[in-house]
């Protein structure tokens, strides 16, 4: 982790689909925002579930919508409700109908009402069918 956490965001966005998803899931709990904002979409996509539940909840904060579209419902379904409570707002158009059904109810309570309230008719219907 440290290793990782020691990389310039440069360095992490320039690292493949490929290497993300080979990185082992406690790397990521270094992860700072600005690495984690720095991902192509692509690299976020390669996630696993362990990798991505293992991002704190600071660092998924910075997650883009673009980035977010890219994560397998698996992964979203793995993620910790503190991660669900630190999405931004503005993240919200990136999740996919799938990917809002895989989550838990846990996840589906912690997310903020701001957060909600971002979605559209479609996705909060997703939500309540998750």
């Amino acid at each position: 982790p440290t290793q990782v956490a020691s990389l310039t965001p440069v360095a992490v966005g320039s690292l493949s689909a490929d290497q993300v998803g080979a990185l082992p899931a406690g790397a990521f709990t270094a992860m700072k925002p600005n690495q984690v904002a720095s991902l192509t979409p692509e690299s976020v996509g390669a996630l696993d579930p362990a990798q991505a539940r293992a991002l704190p909840p600071v660092a998924v904060a910075s997650l883009k919508p673009a980035q977010i579209g890219e994560m397998s419902p698996e992964a979203v379904g793995a993620m910790k409700p503190a991660q669900m409570a630190a999405l931004k707002p503005s993240s919200a158009s990136g999740f996919t109908t799938e990917q809002l059904t895989a989550m838990t109810p846990a996840q589906e309570r912690a997310l903020t009402p701001a957060f909600v309230n971002q979605l559209t008719p479609e996705q909060k219907a997703a939500l309540a069918n998750g």
